[in-house]
């Protein structure tokens, strides 16, 4: 335990003694891996104190004669995860770095919707007597899975709920990463977390009830040990307690499986090749898992795989091959939940960055003609937990360290880059699934000011005299 250093070398050094100048290449790291105590570490006749548990700093610039600490007598701090460069040191003006008044520009006053159906929508799916895992089930060609099932309810349980005074309830051992329930057609609830469990009231009616479950993730664990066993969606059992003779488990009760394609996973949208949709083209001449997502998408809004003739911006297509018209936004359709929404916009005059703001809505993806900006989740972060100061002592990586922003949403603006708007009649496609205004959806233009820095070439032995200059870039 206790203060280490680490030295990359082009030839063997000593660190117990001074820095040969001969060495051309040489890089060190410092770290204590003691989590309450601070230590101290001696490299080449320099003495350094590491406060506990120090993220490694590469220190190389600062074995330099010429650098502040050396003259002032002072060491270094590294209490604050204060890491200096190595090679170039960039000194920024902050006085000179501010952004002009950006501009806001509504999207759209005219929307158009189409309600997502809920459950089986096509013969892509299959039944099974258990409760599968979710990836092993969309292999990763889309975020959600569909599980559905039927379960037959009495007159004598009515009769004994009544009585009762109580309400049957659904129960999950766990579930990951998000799950939405639907009792007979109607959204009722749903949680979200790893691994966590899930409870809802239900409120059954006498005789055939669906019960549909839909699973979805929010992104894969690339990393960590036995991560093909962690997996997502449900984990059982799943129950329906509450019955006047006894708990109804329904782990093993057939279960269907809708695989769907909704929203465009994996589907690319280039402009180029043979299908052409009003303002883009899609590109079916790509290996053989874009072809499988581009058909899984033409089956999904268009019911048939060839040329397209239908127009993506006027209609959807369920897998049945009945026609949907795109209506207009009805104010009884704001806060609807899995609801598609379509605007055009003209893009903001002139180059600079544009954004989009999707606070106003809950949690979906987006297109803009075509491209994905990402799935978004105005998801608000707890409001304690943060800290005036940043200190990163203790464990390295403890998600608790030098948190920001408690209270507030995790993210509201998503960049839009300019190389995918044209000037006029950009097409904005978003699928809501928890339930959001779309008249709070605007562009915002930003533009900054000229930005000045001062770039310092190092090498170990010193800075170089006369090399320091002072740079100025516009980002306009």
């Amino acid at each position: 335990m206790g203060g280490r250093a680490h030295v990359y070398s082009s030839v063997h050094v000593n660190t117990s003694e001074s820095l040969p100048k001969d060495v051309s290449i040489c890089s060190a790291f410092l770290a204590n891996i003691d989590e309450h105590k601070s230590a101290g570490v001696k490299l080449f006749d320099r003495s350094y104190t590491l406060a506990p548990c120090t993220i490694p700093h590469n220190i190389s610039p600062l074995l330099s004669g010429n650098t502040d600490w050396t003259k002032t007598g002072r060491k270094p701090d590294f209490s604050q995860n204060n890491r200096p460069f190595f090679c170039w040191l960039f000194k920024f003006y902050s006085s000179e770095y501010h952004l002009l008044a950006t501009e806001d520009f509504s999207l759209s006053s005219t929307w158009m919707t189409f309600i997502e159906p809920i459950g089986i929508w096509n013969e892509n799916s299959f039944t099974s007597e258990q409760i599968l895992e979710h990836l092993n089930v969309t292999k990763d060609a889309s975020d959600y899975l569909w599980y559905i099932t039927r379960v037959n309810v009495s007159e004598v349980e009515i009769s004994y709920w009544m009585e009762m005074g109580i309400l049957p309830s659904l129960t999950i051992h766990s579930i990951r990463d998000v799950a939405q329930i639907f009792l007979n057609g109607l959204l009722i609830g749903g949680a979200h977390g790893n691994w966590v469990k899930l409870e809802q009231t239900l409120k059954l009616v006498q005789g055939c009830n669906e019960l549909a479950l839909l699973s979805e993730t929010v992104g894969l664990k690339n990393y960590g040990a036995f991560i093909e066993k962690d997996g997502a969606g449900f984990k059982g059992p799943i129950k329906l307690i509450g019955f006047k003779d006894g708990d109804m488990d329904l782990s093993t009760y057939p279960w269907t499986y809708q695989r769907t394609c909704i929203p465009l996973q994996k589907v690319k949208f280039k402009l180029q090749e043979v299908f052409r949709i009003d303002h883009f083209l899609f590109d079916c001449s790509s290996n053989k898992a874009s072809n499988q997502n581009f058909i899984c998408f033409i089956n999904h809004y268009f019911g048939t795989i060839g040329r397209v003739k239908g127009n993506l911006l006027e209609y959807l297509i369920s897998g049945t091959g009945k026609k949907v018209s795109w209506i207009a936004l009805e104010p009884d359709k704001i806060q609807a939940t899995f609801i598609w929404y379509k605007a055009y916009f003209d893009a903001p005059d002139g180059k600079d960055p544009i954004s989009i703001y999707l606070g106003g809505m809950g949690k979906g993806q987006a297109w803009v003609n075509g491209h994905g900006i990402g799935r978004y989740w105005s998801l608000v972060a707890p409001k304690d937990g943060c800290s005036e100061t940043c200190n990163y002592q203790g464990r390295f990586y403890n998600e608790k360290k030098c948190r920001t922003n408690c209270g507030k949403p995790t993210q509201t603006w998503y960049h839009i880059p300019r190389e995918w708007l044209q000037a006029s009649n950009n097409l904005f496609v978003i699928f809501e699934e928890t339930g959001g205004n779309p008249l709070t959806i605007k562009l915002k233009k930003i533009a900054t000011k000229t930005i000045r820095f001062e770039v310092s070439k190092c090498t170990l032995r010193r800075c170089l005299p006369g090399r320091n200059r002072l740079y100025e870039t516009s980002c306009r």
